[in-house]
């Protein structure tokens, strides 16, 4: 059995980590960290309302694909050392 845990690296992924690992324990399972990343947009500039899909073009920009993946990884990674630190070893999707 594995157990699949939504992991962001707050404090309730924390906890549900945390709890996971007593789960798994119990029932001799494998656990996998899965973080469902989005890329992020930022606004370039303008204190008026976006108008449009032309105005949203020029002035919204959303983050490179690499650099959202490395995000995701890095969260990843703390859970899998979170996990480590509980005497778990969990996999990171």
């Amino acid at each position: 059995m594995t157990l699949l845990v939504a992991y962001d690296d707050s404090n309730e992924s924390q906890e549900a980590l945390a709890y996971a690992t007593d789960i798994a324990d119990a029932m001799n399972a494998s656990i996998t960290l899965a973080y469902a990343v989005e890329p992020a947009v930022r606004e370039a500039g303008g204190s008026e309302p976006i108008t449009g899909i032309a105005d949203a073009g020029e002035r919204l920009f959303v983050e490179d694909v690499a650099d959202t993946e490395m995000r995701g990884e890095k969260i990843l990674e703390a859970g899998a050392h979170l996990a480590e630190k509980l005497g778990y070893d969990a996999r990171a999707e």
